[in-house]
């Protein structure tokens, strides 16, 4: 996904490199109702700190939005 921006251009530059007759797609980040991206990783994450989490995208998304 697009979630790890620098190691999706790592794998591109790779498979340029290496002539490699494969096709990178990338895909969208899934998000949870909260906001918070989709990730196994979030399943250690306590209920306030899930809660912590999604604000960042929030907070993300407002700042996104005074620069557009």
């Amino acid at each position: 996904g697009e979630k790890d921006f620098q190691q999706l251009q790592i794998i591109k530059k790779l498979v340029k490199m290496t002539k490699a007759n494969v096709k990178i797609v990338a895909c969208s980040i899934e998000r949870e109702p909260s906001g918070l991206a989709m990730s196994s990783r979030n399943t250690r994450l306590t209920t306030a700190e899930r809660s912590h989490a999604s604000k960042i995208y929030d907070v993300l998304k407002t700042t996104k939005g005074k620069f557009s």
